[in-house]
């Protein structure tokens, strides 16, 4: 983190300059993910932005309250069943974001069927939330 960025806080996030948006992965609830390609470093990224509508609505539950963002608690996450957040914030119009590595494959237990590896080569397996939700994560 530079100087700056420590004196200032970290700005905000032109992804539409620093990435290029290669396919829409995935349209959830709460949010739209895509492959992107990052235009600094040439990395092949997952590059979730949050609807801002929705999360607003959502977070006025904790109004007055310190509650973290999905990014702040995602970025603290190291093990090699979760996907790595590498970058988060908010962008130039106001929406949170979350950069995460890429996994190869068409997603959950379609992933595992096809053999589909992150980079580093571990197999993606999936792990589930007590929502009950499957969770992508690797092995």
């Amino acid at each position: 983190m530079s100087f700056l960025s420590k004196l200032f806080g970290k700005g905000k996030l032109n992804y539409r300059k620093r990435y290029e948006l290669l396919q829409s992965a995935i349209s959830g609830t709460m949010s739209n993910v895509y492959k992107a390609r990052d235009r600094e470093t040439g990395e092949l990224v997952a590059l979730k932005i949050l609807d801002m509508k929705k999360t607003t609505a959502v977070e006025v539950r904790w109004k007055g309250q310190k509650k973290p963002t999905e990014g702040e608690i995602a970025v603290l996450f190291d093990h090699p069943y979760i996907v790595k957040t590498l970058d988060q914030g908010l962008t130039t119009d106001g929406e949170q974001y979350l950069v995460m590595e890429y996994l190869e494959g068409t997603g959950g237990p379609e992933q595992r069927a096809h053999g589909a590896r992150r980079p580093d080569g571990r197999r993606p397996r999936l792990l589930h939330s007590p929502s009950g939700r499957g969770l992508a994560g690797s092995a």
